[in-house]
């Protein structure tokens, strides 16, 4: 019992997040070490790192303004000042930074470690994997009327949940953000609203969550239906 206690906070520590372990009852220490230093070899080898750039605001000019004022004796001046030219605003990120997370996973479940969120103090789990809370994820329906979590659905919004960028994402669907239609998640023209949209477009960016909330978008994970409530 003793190892195992060991293994989990020594995961935690080295993960650096106190809110997810790596759980084995057959392995120690040392194994857990090694299984881990093979899968992010073997991820990194099969999705290496793909930095991308993406436009996540089109450059636009800005309307020519004219000022005029008066000398009080009927005389006027007026300035004409140009319209200025802003530059698109641009966004960088690994796309591979997801498949490679999964592909880790994977590779340390082939090795029986169990991903699971840390346990409350009165030993509960708030994972979205739990099977009472899989109506609030992506679903599928059971032969016996059960459901049970789609798994993208439920790893995507892990991600952002883990990620803090739960809250980003509602942003976007709760505008309607025109940045999703332009990007393919969704089809029609939505909202240009630059003030509501942009920031959280580029938190999601910069965090390399995008994949992940276009995950839930384009799969219209029944989840979502909780974000669109204003």
């Amino acid at each position: 019992m003793r190892i195992f206690v060991a293994v989990i906070c020594a995961v935690l520590i080295l993960s650096g997040c106190a809110q997810m372990v790596w759980i084995n009852p057959n392995k120690n220490e040392n194994g857990f070490y090694s299984d881990k230093y093979e899968c992010e070899m073997q991820s990194a080898r099969a999705f290496p790192v793909a930095m991308t750039s993406t436009i996540t605001r089109s450059g636009y000019q800005t309307a020519t303004m004219t000022n005029c004022s008066g000398d009080g004796n009927g005389n006027a001046s007026c300035m004409t000042s140009p319209g200025q030219y802003i530059p698109p605003v641009t966004s960088t990120f690994d796309s591979n930074e997801w498949n490679r997370k999964e592909a880790f996973k994977s590779c340390m479940e082939s090795n029986g470690w169990r991903l699971q969120k840390k346990q409350d103090s009165n030993g509960n789990s708030t994972s979205l994997q739990q099977p009472q809370q899989a109506v609030s994820t992506g679903n599928v329906t059971r032969s016996a009327g059960q459901t049970a979590p789609i798994p993208a659905c439920v790893t995507a919004w892990n991600e952002l949940d883990y990620s803090n960028q739960i809250d980003n994402l509602k942003k976007l669907i709760q505008n309607d953000c025109s940045v999703m239609y332009r990007h393919g998640w969704l089809q029609g023209n939505g909202n240009v609203n630059l003030s509501a949209c942009e920031g959280p477009w580029n938190n999601l960016a910069h965090s390399g969550k995008l994949d992940n909330a276009r995950t839930l978008v384009t799969l219209n994970c029944p989840i979502l239906q909780t974000l669109r409530r204003k």
